[in-house]
């Protein structure tokens, strides 16, 4: 940022020229479109990050349906050898 040691127009001055007053016109649309791009970056980070963790946690759901799909089917092969198991007793 650009620091100014006196100001490019104050109240007591006299000799307003049209060139100063197109200067301080032309810095102050400059300040404003500092501020804008600012503020348009910083949204787009911030709208980065919220994609960021919703995808984390759509991956900690998929990551946990499928811990959970694993050992449902563990349980199931458990069964299906008990019942198979079943079957070759003699009662």
């Amino acid at each position: 940022m650009m620091m100014i040691k006196q100001p490019l127009l104050s109240y007591d001055d006299h000799d307003q020229s049209p060139l100063k007053l197109l200067s301080c016109l032309l810095f102050t649309i400059h300040l404003i479109d500092s501020y804008r791009s600012q503020r348009q970056k910083q949204q787009q980070r911030q709208q980065q990050q919220q994609q960021q963790q919703q995808q984390q946690q759509r991956n900690s759901i998929i990551i946990s349906t499928f811990s959970r799909l694993l050992s449902i089917r563990k349980l199931l092969k458990q069964l299906h050898q008990t019942l198979t198991n079943v079957d070759d007793m003699p009662f």
